[in-house]
């Protein structure tokens, strides 16, 4: 139970405190408008935070329902038990990384609530990063756990974004 407690605390004061402070932070800091309209950064982020914080409610929830683990697994070391089960269900149905996907939401709703380019500046490196550790760090992990049922699963899926079929499968 400690190992899953610690998992969620661990994730939640890295990606629900510290990345958040750090979007805010460099959005007051370097004040260079990402809209020249400030109320319509509001209205998307609107759009985009509740879609968000779905995701990584719903992909937290999956994990443990199907997957009988945590999400605090970084480059082999893991904080919370890692999963047992390959998860496809739920929000795992349209994107591979449901958790990330939902986190960006919330990331860039921040970014455009402050109307900061510079914070969306970081939010498009922090996504670049993130898609370089799951294809080269989590990914391989995944198949040596998972093999022919990730990889199947890994054609069937996108990467990110939910229904991104039109890009190329990564």
């Amino acid at each position: 139970m400690f190992r899953w407690v610690a998992g969620y605390l661990v994730g939640l004061l890295i990606f629900g405190v510290l990345f958040p402070a750090l979007l805010i932070a460099a959005g007051k800091l370097y004040p260079v408008p990402l809209f020249f309209f400030p109320a319509m950064g509001q209205l998307i982020a609107l759009m985009l935070f509740v879609p968000g914080l779905v995701f990584v409610f719903w992909s937290n929830l999956d994990l443990v329902k199907y997957g009988k683990g945590g999400p605090a697994d970084f480059s082999g070391w893991s904080i919370s038990p890692r999963t047992i089960h390959l998860v496809v269900k739920g929000s795992y149905r349209y994107t591979r990384n449901p958790m990330v996907f939902g986190i960006s939401g919330i990331y860039l709703a921040i970014c455009t609530w402050m109307n900061s380019a510079i914070a969306a500046g970081i939010w498009i490196l922090f996504l670049i990063l993130v898609a370089l550790y799951i294809k080269w760090v989590e990914e391989p992990r995944l198949i040596r756990d998972f093999g022919d049922s990730y990889r199947q699963y890994r054609c069937r899926v996108p990467m990110l974004f939910p229904f991104a079929y039109f890009y190329p499968k990564l």
